[in-house]
């Protein structure tokens, strides 16, 4: 499990996928590949793979919620084939929304165009959360650390701001 973590935190897609591959091999050897084992290992993909997410703010069940998403879970305990193409997607979907929260900036600009957008309506800190897949907190604490503001008072000073205009 270490090393899944490992490879995870330093996003060895292409290792992942071998390290599955080797171990749905074991698992065949010793007769013992089957939906009940796949399903732990999807488990324990999760764990690592959720783990990773909440180091970065990004509340899993959020960017995992829709339809598709929900569908190759569910079918990842059906063969080794569904589960490689379940960690597959996983992986994608987690990487590149890792990367995209990293370039915090942009998301800072994403968050700014929503509050301009939505400013008059009763926006809060866990809605503009949500429409980025972030925790609250982690949104709260990404945007005061980069713009010196608090979140709240940004948006109370555009309102101000339009009402003058």
């Amino acid at each position: 499990l270490s090393m899944l973590i490992e490879m995870v935190e330093k996003k060895e897609k292409a290792q992942i996928l071998f390290y599955l591959k080797n171990i749905f091999n074991e698992l065949s050897a010793l007769n013992s590949l089957n939906q009940h084992s796949l399903y732990l290992m999807q488990q324990e993909i999760i764990q690592v793979v959720y783990s990773d997410l909440m180091k970065h703010g990004i509340q899993a069940t959020k960017l995992f919620h829709d339809a598709l998403s929900i569908k190759i879970a569910d079918q990842a305990v059906e063969s080794t084939i569904d589960m490689i193409r379940w960690v597959n997607y996983l992986l994608e979907k987690t990487f590149e929304y890792e990367e995209e929260v990293a370039r915090v900036a942009t998301i800072i600009d994403k968050i700014n165009e929503f509050i301009q957008e939505h400013y008059m309506d009763e926006i809060t800190r866990n809605e503009i959360a949500g429409q980025f897949f972030l925790t609250p907190s982690y949104l709260a604490k990404m945007y005061k650390r980069k713009t010196g503001i608090n979140l709240k008072d940004y948006i109370k000073e555009y309102r101000i701001t339009k009402a003058i205009e």
